[in-house]
């Protein structure tokens, strides 16, 4: 009995001094091991808010900002290296903001990973949507400008640029949550019109965007 009980002790005590001699890069590789790996390709949809900007050297084309709701469906596809993770990603979305239409935009990211289940993540690259505008004849009016005459432009497709950064935080091997702050430009739209009077008027109308998207992924 008293022998069991001394040898119940060694192998406690050999078992104690064998994990503690492990070095500590060893015990992180097997953590880094259980995790999921991020390379492969991922979906998800999105949902967030923002404000539109419009600017323009006419007075009569001059508009506050707008905020919106922003919506829409993304896809992409990782490679992790070690701690760093580069990426494709692309995505289709839709929005209350005024004047434009359904947009799309695809670009990169690269990030690295605080811990095997947080990326943080730089992304950027180009965007495209449909853009409609009105230029309004108004007079002033005792609670405010009134318009006499709209004219309607044609919706034009227009190409920019888009950069961002963001968050994305892995639940399981296959979900992952994320939050990204976006900044899309779209240049200057320059029109040329017939208005009143036979005259023809130039118009430009530049479009900046910042929105917040908060996502859910899924990883094959």
């Amino acid at each position: 009995m008293r022998t069991s009980l001394i040898l119940a002790v060694l192998a406690a005590v050999w078992t104690h001094a064998a994990s503690a001699q492990t070095p500590s890069y060893l015990l992180q590789s097997e953590t880094v091991a259980r995790s999921s790996s991020w390379t492969g390709p991922w979906v998800g949809l999105f949902v967030g808010g923002g404000v539109l900007q419009q600017s323009s050297p006419h007075a009569m084309l001059e508009v506050d900002p707008a905020a919106f709701i922003v919506g829409g469906a993304e896809l992409g596809y990782d490679f992790q290296f070690q701690r760093v993770v580069v990426g494709l990603n692309a995505s289709i979305y839709g929005s209350t903001a005024p004047r434009t239409d359904v947009a799309f935009d695809i670009g990169l990211r690269a990030g690295i990973l605080a811990t095997p289940d947080l990326l943080l993540y730089a992304t950027g690259g180009v965007s495209s949507g449909k853009q409609r505008a009105f230029f309004d004849i108004a007079a002033a009016g005792p609670f405010g400008p009134v318009v006499i005459t709209r004219y309607p432009l044609d919706a034009t497709q227009r190409l920019g640029f888009f950069v961002g950064a963001g968050a994305e935080y892995k639940f399981t091997p296959s979900w992952s949550g994320a939050v990204e702050y976006r900044y899309a430009d779209y240049g200057v739209d320059g029109r040329t019109i017939q208005a009143f009077f036979n005259s023809s008027v130039t118009l430009r109308l530049s479009s900046r965007h910042h929105s917040t998207r908060f996502a859910l992924r899924y990883r094959f």
